[in-house]
């Protein structure tokens, strides 16, 4: 974390603690002189909503690898596009909120989220050096040869998923006998992993008299954990369902991306969908060296849930 990332969660830590620290004052100003209407006043509010999220920018991931190495003649390739675009998700909030007189209080929030990835994706390529013994009329001779070929790539799957905790300062406004606002924010805590489907690798099984045979699998990428500090901010719109039940609707702002270096975790073979044998999946490992990645789900997230008030 940098210097100027670490000033930036440590004051946006201690915001909603100062905004608490003088509640009492502000709220007693704001509602009525005398502080009549909010003294001795608080509460603590238990919400729990469901999530939505929209989708976010998509990325562009691009693999490449020499599948025949060692070779005396250089520029043999596999060359892949990877579309990785975050969709919709969905996910569950949960909040405890103490509210120290009728309008500011302090909220600890817990949340998780599923980003599903799609993307359409071109053919592989690859260009493939070799050579082979061939019959004539002298007897075997040596020939040098190319073999391209273009293979179909289904959609990427996977999912980005994430776990916040985050800590607002909370202002409530309200708005008649059964409603009422609330404007929130506050720093964030962000806990990323998952992963992408797939990679392709391909490799030569057979070759006799110029004829090649090759073997594709799926490859399967894990995305390492990692911890981001970000902000957020929302508003909510509660509505009384009774004394000590509210329906609340929120939509709320959360920065925070993923950044990290996929490792491969699995491998699948493309015809038959069975497990890559295990010295398959060591070449594979051996082979293949995944570049960074940079993720951005959406920022945005929608929730509709209740408000258990005690």
């Amino acid at each position: 974390m940098t210097a100027h990332r670490f000033r930036l969660a440590a004051g946006a830590l201690l915001l909603p603690l100062a905004l608490v620290a003088a509640a009492p004052a502000a709220a007693a100003f704001a509602i009525s002189p005398a502080g009549a209407e909010d003294g001795g006043f608080s509460r603590f509010e238990l919400s729990v909503r469901g999530s939505l999220t929209s989708a976010g920018a998509g990325a562009t991931y691009e693999h490449s690898y020499d599948p025949h190495p060692g070779y005396a003649i250089p520029g043999s390739y596999v060359r892949q596009t990877l579309h990785i675009d975050p969709l919709a998700g969905r996910g569950l909030q949960a909040g405890l909120t103490f509210f120290s007189g009728r309008r500011f209080g302090i909220r600890l929030s817990l949340g998780r989220d599923e980003t599903p990835f799609g993307g359409l994706n071109p053919p592989f390529e690859m260009s493939y050096k070799f050579t082979s013994w061939m019959p004539g009329p002298g007897g075997f001779q040596s020939v040098d040869g190319i073999r391209n070929t273009r293979t179909e790539w289904p959609e990427t799957s996977g999912a980005l998923r994430r776990t916040t905790v985050g800590l607002e300062a909370v202002f409530r406004i309200p708005l008649g006998r059964f409603f009422s606002l609330n404007l929130s924010g506050g720093p964030l805590l962000g806990f990323f992993g998952g992963e992408i489907h797939s990679l392709a690798y391909t490799e030569l099984v057979y070759e006799r008299y110029g004829a090649l045979f090759f073997e594709t699998y799926f490859v399967r990428l894990r995305l390492p954990a990692r911890t981001v500090v970000g902000l957020t901010a929302g508003a909510e719109l509660s509505f009384r369902l009774g004394r000590h039940l509210d329906f609340v609707l929120s939509a709320a702002y959360r920065s925070g991306s993923y950044m990290g270096t996929p490792a491969i975790m699995a491998a699948y073979e493309y015809n038959a969908a069975l497990d890559a044998a295990a010295d398959v999946f060591s070449r594979i490992k051996a082979r293949l060296a995944p570049g960074p990645i940079e993720l951005s789900p959406s920022p945005l997230i929608f929730g509709a849930g209740l408000a258990v008030v005690f």
